[in-house]
């Protein structure tokens, strides 16, 4: 994204029950969940979704190898989101 622009949330969009930002800057979509610092992006919101999706699984494949007992709070958090995120269907 181009810091040089002031951008706008222009609404949220919620996927699997959380609120995501919508960001268009230089015809892109972004996805951004303020809280975890998770982004996604595509020409499309449903291409951002996608690639929301695809990054959670990225993530769930790492977060299933690890010890749940080794993990902070805040870790158990996240595994939960995204494994919320990799259990829903793309919107249309």
């Amino acid at each position: 994204m181009n810091d040089s622009n002031v951008l706008e949330r222009e609404q949220i969009k919620h996927v699997a029950g959380e609120p995501f930002y919508v960001v268009r800057d230089e015809g892109m979509v972004f996805l951004v969940h303020e809280r975890w610092s998770l982004m996604a992006m595509g020409s499309t919101i449903q291409e951002a979704e996608e690639d929301l999706i695809r990054t959670a699984q990225l993530l769930s494949q790492f977060y299933s190898s690890s010890d749940p007992g080794a993990m902070t709070p805040d870790a158990l958090t996240l595994r939960a989101f995204i494994s919320k995120l990799t259990r829903q269907k793309i919107s249309l």
